[in-house]
Parts: structure tokens; sequence; C-alpha cells
């Protein structure tokens, strides 16, 4: 029998199995995918049916949130100029679904990542097992909170990312404030400036010194 008989009934028998849902969706993929990084099933799926948002600032944060998505990290994180955005859907009964993360979006106060989640057809042919998919995006570092932005506009942060929305806000009341006190300043000392213009006024012009209105001819 030829060698490539052999070699086409092993691909069959995959192929046979990841129509069964005996293998997972990406299974066979590499270990080192393409930036941005998305997979069909991350090792800590969110809480029910909803979508879980991590935020990672930092190099150790960086090696948590692989550690939720179950792969080593494909690369170092620069700290210093990066911040990865991930999202981790809850459980899906099936395979076919997908998560995108697009370009970050700049939208005072905050910086957007618009997220969707691509859902099979209900004609698809799909793997029959448990998903959780997810993806990874690295931006340039920004002091601005970062946020998910839906495809309805809906705007989500994660739980460090909305302190630092807070103390940002903080920050921004504050300046506020002390723009608000400079310009009551800058109002009396103008009024302060006027009062002492009149009396200035009236101390080289005195009243009975002024001319009167002119008579008519």
């Amino acid at each position: 029998m030829p060698n490539w008989y052999g070699s086409i009934a092993a691909g069959l028998f995959v192929a046979c199995l990841f129509v069964a849902g005996l293998i997972p969706v990406g299974w066979a993929s590499p270990a080192r995918a393409a930036e941005p990084w998305s997979g069909p099933t991350a090792a800590i799926p969110a809480d029910g049916g909803d979508s879980a948002i991590i935020v990672a600032r930092t190099a150790d944060a960086w090696q948590q949130l692989w550690a939720r998505i179950g792969r080593p990290a494909p690369r170092a994180l620069d700290a210093e100029r990066e911040i990865a955005v991930a999202v981790v859907l809850g459980r899906r009964r099936t395979g076919g679904f997908r998560v995108d993360l697009g370009e970050a979006e700049p939208a005072a106060p905050f910086v957007a990542i618009p997220f969707a989640e691509h859902r099979p057809s209900r004609s698809a042919f799909v793997p029959q097992v448990i998903t959780a998919p997810w993806a990874v995006r690295v931006i340039a570092r920004t002091a601005r909170p970062v946020a998910i932005k839906d495809g309805d506009g809906t705007v989500r942060l994660d739980a460090g990312e909305r302190q630092l929305l807070a103390a940002w806000m903080r920050r921004l009341t504050e300046n506020a404030e002390n723009l608000n006190h400079r310009i009551e300043w800058c109002e009396g000392e103008l009024d302060r400036q006027r009062r002492e213009f009149q009396r200035e006024r009236r101390r080289i012009c005195p009243p009975n010194l002024e001319p009167g209105p002119t008579k008519p001819q």
C-alpha cells in the first residue's frame, strides 16, 4: 500500500475527531500566535455567560493574565511603554464563538478598545464542546483608564481601571476647582483695579473741574 494512502487516512481520522467535537478547536494551533492573540478556550472562563475584562499594566499582571488563559506568555511586556488588554468570555456550549478586540480609540476621559463577540449562525456546523473564547491586545501605555467598548457603545472597565478612572476624575475636579478659584481671584482683582481707577480719576479730575455737557448754539 502506498505511503501516501496512510497519510490521507490519518488526516481523515483527525478531521473526523474535529467534526465529532472530540478535539477542541485550537488544539492543533501553534503556541505562539500572531498579535493580537485569541483562542477558543481560556483556562478560567468568566463567571456565567458574561465577559471578564483584564488590563495588565505590569509584568506580573501580564503573567497572571496568561495564567488565566492557560498559556505561557508569548513575549515579555514592556511595562514602561505598553499595556495589555484582554477579554475572556464565559462558557459557551459549542465552538464557533470568537472574540475580536479593535484598535485603541481615545475617548476622554479614557481610552476605549472596541469589543465584539462573534456567534455562529444557527445553521453552522460547529464542534459540540464547551468553549470560553478570549482575546488579548497590547496597546501603547497611557495614564488614562482603559475601557472596553461594546458594539452598542456601552463602555466597561475592570476594577483596577475603575479605581484609576475615579482618581483621574478627582484630579479633574480638583483642577476645575483650582481654575474656578483663579477665575474668582481674577474677577476680584479686576473689580479692585476698577475701583482704584475710579478713585484716581476723581483725585486727578474732581467733579467740579470736569467739563459739563456742551450747550447747543
